[in-house]
């Protein structure tokens, strides 16, 4: 008697633990919000036919976040969108474009969304980006297109490079 008491309740505190523990199908711990930065227009000066050329998108570029020297696009990619995550400790996300050989500074001035998911998720964060501020090398313009960053890969920034 005594013995199947012990086993019924080792029996429960098993079945406690395995639910407790387990995965809430709701949750999604792999997703990190991104803010998409698309080109608006790329416009480089050709020299060999004497014209502006438009594009929409980037011929090379690299983009390292500040301060650190982590490399988010690699030289010689040809990309229309650039997908950057945003600090959750701070308002303010930095980001050197090097392009052609100059540099510019984009800093993304924004507010962090704590939302509580479940016990199994925790929290996520989500952005609404205020404003953007940027060196003027070759950023000639950029706007909001969306502020709510709440999932990869949509835009939320567009920027018009020029060149010349």
């Amino acid at each position: 008697m005594k013995l199947r008491h012990c086993s019924n309740i080792v029996c429960s505190l098993a079945l406690l633990a395995l639910i407790g523990c387990s995965t809430d199908p709701s949750c999604h711990q792999s997703q990190k919000p991104r803010a998409g930065l698309a080109v608006d227009s790329m416009i480089v000066w050709n020299e060999e036919a004497s014209v502006f050329v438009v594009s929409d998108k980037w011929d090379t570029v690299s983009l390292y976040g500040v301060p650190s020297d982590s490399v988010l696009v690699y030289q010689g990619t040809n990309v229309h969108q650039i997908n950057l995550p945003l600090r959750g400790d701070t308002t303010v996300t930095q980001y050197r474009i090097d392009w052609k050989g100059r540099s510019d500074t984009l800093s993304i001035h924004h507010n962090n969304d704590y939302q509580y998911v479940s016990f199994a998720c925790g929290c996520f964060v989500y952005h609404v980006i205020d404003s953007v501020w940027s060196t003027r090398h070759f950023i000639e313009n950029f706007y909001i297109t969306d502020s709510d960053v709440q999932d990869k890969g949509g835009e939320n920034m567009r920027i018009t490079v020029r060149f010349r």
